[in-house]
């Protein structure tokens, strides 16, 4: 598995199993640090911004890299700050972190591989979750604040909609610190 908060330019922010090249505007290639066991593996992903829109896809997926695009809302492709997860059958910690590592890390709490997940409800009500406190609904903004901070800031945040009776949309982040963040969802 492998997991990456990047910046515009292709440098991690923070991240596990994986580094990251920008080939072009808009154009990124991830290359595992520890192969996944073969190309079928999820990713998921997104772009940070909060008044951006633009989707975050996924192309040439193999079993020791992946490229991703990011375009805007005229499928233009444009350097975006994103964040992204990978999920195989693989989930062993690689090379270049330690469990003392991860410990540290954690300062003594308890790693599930994820340092918080939930599923909102369009009016904001927490359906399900680890680690998350709260969440703020206001017309469309999505502030998740979590019920432990995380370590830093530095983290990446993944989201999706659901298509329900209103349509399609996209989802993006922003407003990131170690307490919270917020999502912003748009109808398409």
């Amino acid at each position: 598995d492998a997991w990456a908060s990047v910046d515009t330019d292709g440098s991690v922010l923070a991240g596990s199993n994986c580094t990251v090249a920008r080939n072009s505007t808009g154009n990124y290639t991830v290359t595992f640090d520890t192969a996944m066991p073969s190309a079928n593996y999820a990713v998921t992903g997104s772009q940070v911004s909060a008044s951006n829109t633009g989707d975050f896809m996924v192309q040439n997926q193999a079993a020791d890299s992946f490229d991703y695009v990011t375009t805007n809302n005229n499928n233009q492709n444009v350097d975006r700050q994103v964040g992204f997860s990978v999920n195989a059958t693989n989930a062993v910690l690689p090379n270049t972190i330690t469990q003392e590592q991860l410990d540290a890390i954690f300062d003594g709490r308890a790693y599930t591989g994820v340092a918080a997940w939930g599923s909102v409800g369009n009016t904001g009500n927490l359906l399900a979750g680890h680690n998350v406190s709260s969440v703020r609904e206001k017309q469309g903004e999505y502030t998740i604040t979590f019920e432990t901070a995380m370590p830093n800031a530095d983290y990446a945040v993944v989201t999706g909609l659901r298509n329900g009776e209103t349509g399609s949309g996209t989802a993006r982040y922003s407003n990131v610190t170690v307490d919270d963040f917020t999502i912003y969802t748009v109808n398409a």
